[in-house]
């Protein structure tokens, strides 16, 4: 985590790779403080500021302090409005505070990078189909015609078949914009619907299927319309 950090102070990395790196890492180790029996983390004052401390590695944190380690999936859901700042391996020399004006912003990156961890299972299954179906953070291009019609912008294929291209957070789309070019036309439209709009209207375009992310960061996730019919009709039954 240091280098990271210490990458983006330097402006080697942009702030979303920041971010992305502190959600994904595994190991956050939290002060705590045992109330009802139970471990919960605990919050510090500091020249009249209320702070949460995180610590990336053992060494960093302070000996003898009783602590709980979780995830940052767990941590960025969790950040309390009570709190000023998060304050990430405070005392070292890549310290970090990221404010409370950060904390809406976050969760939503919590949200993308989990919901991209899901895309990354092997089996697209219906516990992930309920979650995409939840997910609020989509991002949707459309291509504007010169008569004024929209059409989905298409992900690259070496085959040729038509796969529409979705974004599970803002850089993913950056990303397609950026190495598409001129290409799309001059006027991109982003929809930003959510996830129980967007399945279901995918699967009524005459397309082939679905690539989320196809230029990273995370990894590409490719979907064949029929699968998606499938569990969506699957799902429809159950309810």
């Amino acid at each position: 985590m240091k280098a990271i950090i210490e990458a983006y102070f330097h402006e080697r990395v942009g702030y979303h790779t920041l971010i992305r790196a502190l959600i994904a890492h595994k190991t956050w180790i939290i002060p705590a403080q045992k109330q009802d029996k139970e471990l919960h983390p605990s919050l510090f004052q500091h020249e009249g500021r209320t702070l949460l401390t995180a610590y990336s590695q053992k060494e960093y944190a302070p000996e003898q302090l009783e602590t709980i380690t979780v995830d940052g999936l767990w941590l960025f859901d969790q950040l309390p409005d009570i709190i000023d700042a998060l304050v990430i391996d405070p005392q070292s020399s890549h310290a970090l505070q990221l404010p409370r004006t950060k904390f809406g912003q976050l969760k939503q990156w919590r949200d993308a990078v989990h919901i991209e961890q899901q895309l990354a299972q092997p089996t697209f299954d219906a516990n992930i189909l309920e979650q995409l179906l939840q997910y609020q953070g989509y991002c949707l291009p459309l291509i504007q015609s010169p008569s004024g019609k929209r059409h989905i912008a298409l992900a690259p294929d070496p085959d040729g078949r038509k796969l529409a291209a979705v974004f599970t957070a803002k850089d993913s789309l950056s990303a397609f914009i950026k190495h598409a070019g001129t290409s799309l036309g001059e006027e991109i439209i982003v929809d930003e619907p959510s996830g129980d709009t967007l399945l279901p209207y995918l699967t009524t375009l005459p397309i082939d299927g679905i690539v989320f992310n196809c230029y990273g960061p995370p990894p590409p996730k490719a979907l064949h319309k029929e699968s998606l019919e499938r569990l969506l009709a699957e799902r429809d039954t159950h309810d």
